[in-house]
């Protein structure tokens, strides 16, 4: 039935006779010349309102059908990436590695720190215990009854 009623005001809108605009450019004057085609006839009207209608549902249905698409394939995405413990895991894996990598290498240089401080400490002891000249051994003080030696007579014996 409504097609036939959209036939019938498609068939009555086309065999009216449409004044032509003076400019085909002008918009308003395009849209004036539409008004008074659609208002000559409440059945086109009506019929054009329908169609426009139907369009728009179908294209918001099909719209609608594509976002819910959309949505259920993101939360889809969503739980596998949750469900996927293995780049948590990884990802910690990676930085236990790098954690214990600097405490090693910080662990080395204090070693090599305390082997250099070790080393200067002896190179101090030994710069510090080396005698500088020999020392002359003090002279003996004659005992009681002792007579001093004499200087120019001490090669004569």
């Amino acid at each position: 039935m409504k097609r036939h009623l959209f036939a019938l005001g498609l068939v009555a809108a086309l065999s009216a006779p449409i004044p032509v605009a003076a400019d085909a450019g002008d918009a308003s004057a395009l849209r004036e010349t539409c008004t008074k085609a659609m208002n000559a006839d409440p059945g086109f009207a009506k019929s054009i309102v329908i169609v426009a209608e139907k369009n728009y549902r179908k294209a918001s249905y099909e719209q609608i059908e594509r976002e819910n698409k959309e949505i259920v394939a993101n939360e889809q995405q969503q739980e596998r990436f949750a469900k996927n413990e293995r780049h948590v895991i990884l990802a910690y894996a990676a930085m236990w590695v790098l954690a214990a990598g600097f405490l090693i290498m910080l662990w080395r240089r204090q070693q090599g720190l305390v082997a250099e401080i070790a080393q200067l400490h002896r190179d101090l002891a030994e710069a510090t215990a080396e005698p500088a000249a020999p020392a002359k051994a003090p002279a003996k003080k004659p005992e009681k009854g002792e007579t001093k030696p004499d200087p120019a007579t001490k090669g004569d014996d």
